[in-house]
């Protein structure tokens, strides 16, 4: 066996320890010190992991920070028929024939979304059907699949300057009990 693939071998070993101490002790307490070591050593690496609680306003937060809405909060807002918010899915169109999709939900793709965010008032209305003032007087609520596209795509909204962006990490995996 080559130095090189035995190397790899033990990384990849003490990577996979270091997973299950770090799923075990957010597990049972995201505050424990090693938890927080570790969560600064798997950020970026593997960030759909977990989420944590903000002690600031005791709202939860995905792991870039952005807050997260639960499906039951998501649920009333539909049900109440609030305007206060546009519902993003950013999958693609073969995932949305697959399950359906979020009542009200807009579909921009993620791969689009730059660029979609980036076009002039008139052409972004053209392109999505409502007018992009609407984007800064409301709440973003992105969705995907499973939440690390949604979570990608809040970072996308705050790059072209939306400040009130949220991500539904349980997407559509959750809601369509999948």
């Amino acid at each position: 066996m080559s130095y090189f693939r035995l190397s790899r071998e033990l990384f990849n070993v003490a990577t996979r320890r270091r997973f299950a101490f770090f799923q075990v002790a957010t597990r049972y307490s995201p505050t424990h010190p090693r938890a927080e070591r570790l969560d600064n050593y798997f950020h970026g690496v593997l960030p759909w992991i977990s989420c944590s609680r903000s002690f600031s306003t005791g709202a939860v937060v995905d792991d870039a920070g952005f807050p997260v809405v639960s499906k039951a909060e998501l649920r009333s807002r539909i049900d109440k028929k609030l305007n206060d918010y546009i519902l993003i899915d950013v999958r693609r169109g073969d995932e949305l024939e697959k399950t359906g999709q979020i009542e009200t939900a807009v579909n921009i793709p993620v791969e689009y979304l730059d660029r979609v965010l980036a076009l002039e008032p008139d052409e972004f209305e053209e392109v999505v059907g409502f007018a992009k003032s609407e984007l800064a007087a409301k709440q973003l609520v992105f969705s995907c699949w499973a939440g690390t596209r949604s979570m990608y795509a809040c970072q996308i909204a705050q790059k072209h300057g939306y400040k009130n962006v949220l991500n539904y990490q349980g997407s559509a995996r959750d809601w369509f009990n999948l």
